[in-house]
């Protein structure tokens, strides 16, 4: 992977780890989450560090509810990041339709469709998670959005070697990879 930039949200919980905590990842009652890391984070990274501007080499993703967070907060600012990943994430959402990236992926623009790059894993034990991550694969399939779909052994748990933290750090290489190879291919249209 090239040298990189990758913003992993976390929204944060309700047990005080943050007066400002927000498991929904957007502009809500409990603070502007979707506004702080999809814009205001941007533009803090890139007066602090030397980045590529263009879009195309910003990559946001995340596990389980960041990896939804990723993509509810990533397709409202496409115009900072076109590459979003998620580990056994979901993509609906009990708040309604306006909050769920299933139904906000459909309302893109053909050229957003055209720039967005999505990498997605589920583990097999995380039957109501690889069910709508296939789904969601499917869906950007049929919407001619490119995407890379992987189904690991294990998911969600606390204790074993594919499951938990332990499943999310040998598929981390999996996203990141992937990443990787979308910046190679950005940089080597940009030289052309």
């Amino acid at each position: 992977m090239p040298p990189s930039i990758v913003i992993t949200p976390d929204g944060n919980d309700k047990r005080g780890t943050s007066p400002l905590w927000d498991p929904q990842y957007f502009d809500g009652p409990n603070g502007k989450v979707g506004s702080a890391i999809g814009s205001e984070l941007v533009s803090i990274v890139k007066s602090r560090y030397r980045t590529l501007e263009d879009p195309k080499f910003w990559a946001m993703g995340g596990q389980s509810s960041g990896g939804w967070g990723a993509f509810n907060i990533g397709l409202r600012y496409l115009n900072n990041f076109n590459i979003l990943f998620s580990h056994s994430g979901y993509f609906t959402d009990q708040s309604g339709k306006a909050n769920s990236p299933k139904y906000l992926v459909e309302k893109l623009p053909v050229k957003d469709k055209q720039q967005l790059r999505a990498y997605l894993d589920a583990g097999e034990a995380d039957e109501k998670y690889l069910i709508s991550t296939q789904q969601f694969h499917e869906q950007l399939n049929s919407l001619g959005i490119a995407n890379e779909f992987n189904k690991f052994p294990g998911g969600h748990g606390i204790v074993g070697p594919d499951v938990g933290w332990n499943y999310w750090h040998k598929h981390l290489a999996d996203s990141l990879s992937y990443v990787g190879k979308q910046f190679k291919i950005s940089l080597a249209t940009q030289k052309n």
